[in-house]
C-alpha cells in the first residue's frame, strides 16, 4: 500500500509539474506588432523590431525543413492563406501530445482560406522516428523542424504554443499551453481573426 502511495504521489507532481510548465506566460516578443493572449485571458504588448526585406513580414523569412529533409519558407507557407495556424510543440510534452488529436479533428474543419501547420522542437528525433509517433495520433497536416531563427521571431519559450500568422507573415496572434477545448477555442479564434 505505501508503495501504492508513493507511486500517485510521484505521478500527480510530475504531471503537476509538466502541466504548469506548457501554461507559463511569455514575456515581450520581439519580431511581431500584436497582442498576445494566453487562455486566462491575459494579454501583452509585443513589439516590432524586424528591419529590411521582411519588416513587417517577420515569418517570412523564417526557413523550415519538411518530413523529407526538404527547406520550406515560411512565405511559401503563407501563400494563398489568410491565416496559418502554428502548433510549437514536442512529443516529450505530455500537454502537447493532449491537444493533438483536437488540431487533428479541427484540420478538417478549418476554412479553405486556413492552414495549420506543426513546428516540432523533437532536436535530437528523425523525422522517421517523428513521424512514427505522429502516426499513432493520427496527424493529418504537415509538421515541419524550426529553423535557426524561428525562436528570435516568436520567442517560443513554452509549449504548447500556438501561433496565428496573416498571409502577409505577421503575427496576429498567440496562444500559450493547451486551452481545455483546443479544437473549439482555435476556431473560435481563427473566426475572430477572419472578421477583423
Amino acid at each position: 500500500m505505501k508503495k501504492n502511495f508513493l507511486a500517485a504521489a510521484f505521478m500527480i507532481l510530475s504531471f503537476s509539474v509538466v502541466f504548469s510548465l506548457g501554461w507559463k506566460e511569455k514575456p515581450k516578443t520581439e519580431g511581431s506588432a500584436s497582442n498576445k493572449t494566453i487562455p486566462d485571458g491575459k494579454t501583452h504588448e509585443a513589439e516590432t523590431e524586424v528591419t529590411g526585406e521582411n519588416a513587417g513580414h517577420p515569418f517570412y523569412s523564417l526557413v523550415f525543413t519538411d518530413m523529407n529533409g526538404k527547406k520550406v519558407s515560411g512565405k511559401e507557407l503563407c501563400e494563398g492563406n489568410d491565416i496559418v495556424v502554428v502548433n510549437c510543440f514536442a512529443t516529450w510534452c505530455p500537454p502537447c501530445m493532449a491537444e493533438i488529436p483536437s488540431l487533428v479533428s479541427m484540420h478538417g474543419n478549418l476554412p479553405e482560406s486556413v492552414a495549420l501547420i506543426g513546428v516540432s522542437f523533437d532536436m535530437g528525433m528523425t523525422p522517421l522516428q517523428l513521424q512514427g509517433k505522429l502516426n499513432k495520433f493520427g496527424v493529418t497536416y504537415p509538421v515541419y523542424f524550426p529553423g535557426e531563427n524561428f525562436d528570435s521571431f516568436f520567442n517560443t519559450e513554452a509549449i504548447p504554443d500556438t501561433l496565428f500568422v496573416g498571409g502577409n507573415g505577421v503575427l496576429l496572434d498567440a496562444v500559450v499551453g493547451a486551452p481545455r477545448d483546443p479544437e473549439k477555442f482555435f476556431l473560435e479564434r481563427i473566426s475572430n481573426l477572419l472578421e477583423r
